[in-house]
């Protein structure tokens, strides 16, 4: 009995085709950029978040940035011409097209948030 049952197994799992090459988180971000061009980074007392966002080099991203935070804050990107400022609730949408991988700060202007933690990074590849 217990041998039909690892062969019932062995066999569903053949016909499913679980032979699946593992990828790596940073693969699987790549591919979620691919399909969907759409990026959420939201803003709070002292952080972003994601902190750590990747854009694909020569392609349009849409990047929505959310305060939900309680205060004044901004997302700004110097190197890549990003500046967003944002009242408590707000939001807005801007597109980026970054031509040259690398990796770019980002961090909150206003003044003190960035040395109370308020920093991430952009990753172009």
């Amino acid at each position: 009995m217990k041998l039909l049952a690892t062969f019932a197994i062995v066999t569903a799992l053949a016909l499913t085709g679980c032979t699946q090459t593992p990828t790596t988180e940073s693969q699987q971000q790549q591919a979620v950029l691919s399909s969907n061009s759409k990026i959420s980074v939201e803003m709070s007392e002292f952080s972003f978040s994601p902190a750590s966002i990747r854009l694909p080099a020569g392609e349009s991203t849409t990047v929505e940035v959310i305060n939900v935070g309680s205060m004044l804050h901004t997302f700004t990107v110097n190197d890549l011409g990003i500046d967003v400022r944002l009242a408590a609730g707000e939001r807005e949408t801007i597109t980026v097209t970054p031509e040259q991988t690398g990796s770019s700060d980002s961090l909150c202007t206003i003044e003190n948030h960035a040395a109370l933690g308020m920093v991430g990074t952009v990753i172009v590849e």
